[in-house]
């Protein structure tokens, strides 16, 4: 064997094992300057395509490696990974259940779990993960992706508990913030400083809010949270009591802290009826408005892309002209509320007419102030789908074949409402990148709707508003 290839290889594995991709992916290269045709290098080479999305790459890579070694389980496994990616769902499963039965490994049986869970496999998902918690309890990645599997299923006890592997699990890429304080029990504070802070993408840290005031009454909270959200979260119900920051540094003492996403789990909210929502606890500051144009008719707000550095963005992505037909020529005032959309994607929103708001937004409060003069809003899984849910605006969410976890699963063909948000209704793909059926059951529906007379929020299956009165977060 040659050393300087196992050297490289070795290296490679230990950058692939934090995460570093473009890095682990120079040292397989090196190992293969060394031992061309080296089939460890080729297929942990592979492997680092998948993980930095170059899927086609990768699937020539480990294609031609397959030729060669037709069997080998790690081969399996990464090609199984870029299918699972290309939306090849069937392929995928064919090629995780032989590597589980070849090589019936932990890691073998919650692959297998996780497209079983994603595919509405649930009770095969659930016979997988228990293969695969039983060969390796402690092990983080599996015990993440089961809290998955059982927040999707409604298992909210059990999923609180085991999500808090997020913190251990490589593909979350979460590292904990440090802080000095001690972690919070969710015991009463006592006059004590609580700090939470925000952990994951704009979305989560939306919807998770609305937990603040079940926090404690005796004592002093604080909350971290994103730069973007700072004015929003100000002047929102669900922050009311809650001292709202964007800066470390400028931090008070503080005795305890909790990430916010954990909060569910410290305050004991295990059932469905906890989590939901019978008021709006997001609000747009007072500053920011934009009033209703005249004799405009119906707005519509629409996005299409979400967060580039999401694992799913590439297939929860809607496209742009199949929404732009959808919606056009329905007499409805087009607003595109997509962030930094691109030159080409402004010219074609500029050709059809659609006030490009998105590009003016400044922060969430901007863009809040927006959603709330909005009769409609039509989007992905995205931050902006729970804006408007917090707002208790009507929103219509495109969801991919895969939707995460927080959208529960498929009950019936067509929409579906939503346990978080009772403003949202939910289209779900039938099928990987099967957007064209998706957008022609939305077409049906808002035109339905708008041949009521405009009016979206009442009608033959309009999406109720929920009260501005009453509590929020069953308070």
């Amino acid at each position: 064997m040659n050393a300087g290839a196992e050297a490289w290889l070795a290296q490679g594995n230990a950058a692939a094992a934090a995460g570093r991709w473009e890095e682990a992916l120079a040292a397989y290269g090196r190992a293969l300057a060394c031992l061309p045709g080296w089939v460890p290098a080729l297929i942990n080479a592979g492997g680092a395509l998948k993980e930095l999305g170059r899927l086609d790459e990768a699937a020539r890579v480990l294609g031609a490696v397959r030729a060669a070694c037709p069997d080998d389980p790690d081969l399996l496994a990464n090609l199984a990974g870029v299918r699972r990616q290309q939306g090849d769902f069937a392929q995928a499963l064919a090629l995780y259940r032989q590597v589980a039965a070849q090589a019936p490994s932990a890691a073998a049986w919650s692959n297998l779990a996780v497209l079983q869970d994603e595919t509405g496999e649930a009770d095969a998902a659930a016979a997988s993960f228990a293969q695969a918690l039983a060969l390796a309890p402690e092990d983080a990645e599996i015990r993440f992706n089961h809290a998955n599997f059982l927040l999707r299923s409604g298992a909210y006890r059990d999923g609180w508990q085991a999500y808090e592997a997020r913190w251990q699990a490589r593909a979350q890429v979460l590292r904990p913030r440090g802080f000095a304080a001690p972690a919070w029990d969710g015991t009463p504070l006592a006059g004590r400083t609580l700090l939470l802070h925000a952990e994951q993408g704009l979305g989560d840290t939306l919807q998770f809010v609305r937990f603040l005031p079940r926090l404690p009454g005796d004592g002093r909270i604080v909350l971290l949270a994103q730069t973007p959200l700072l004015d929003l979260l100000a002047a929102s119900p669900a922050a009311a009591a809650v001292e709202v920051a964007g800066d470390a540094a400028m931090l008070p003492p503080c005795d305890c802290q909790a990430p916010l996403l954990s909060l569910p789990r410290l305050l004991g909210l295990d059932q469905a009826g906890d989590l939901g929502m019978i008021a709006p606890y997001l609000a747009p500051p007072p500053a920011f408005s934009w009033p209703r144009p005249e004799g405009c008719g119906p707005r519509i707000g629409f996005s299409w892309r979400g967060n580039a550095r999401h694992r799913g963005n590439q297939a929860r992505g809607l496209p742009l002209e199949g929404l732009l037909a959808l919606l056009g020529g329905r007499g409805a005032r087009l607003v595109s509320l997509q962030a930094g959309p691109g030159a080409a994607e402004s010219a074609l929103l500029a050709a059809q007419g659609v006030e490009d708001a998105g590009a003016a937004f400044t922060s969430f409060g901007h863009s809040a102030a927006l959603v709330a003069e909005l009769d409609l809003v039509i989007t992905l899984d995205s931050a902006l789908a729970h804006l408007a849910g917090g707002l208790g605006r009507p929103a219509w969410v495109c969801l991919p074949f895969a939707a995460d976890w927080r959208w529960g699963r498929a009950e019936a063909a067509g929409p579906s409402s939503s346990l978080w948000y009772p403003s949202l209704r939910l289209y779900r793909q039938t099928a990987p990148g099967a957007w064209a059926e998706l957008l022609a059951g939305v077409a049906a529906d808002l035109s339905n709707l708008l041949n009521c007379g405009g009016n979206l929020t009442n009608g033959p299956g309009a999406i109720r508003q929920i009260s501005t009165t009453s509590g929020f977060c069953g308070a």
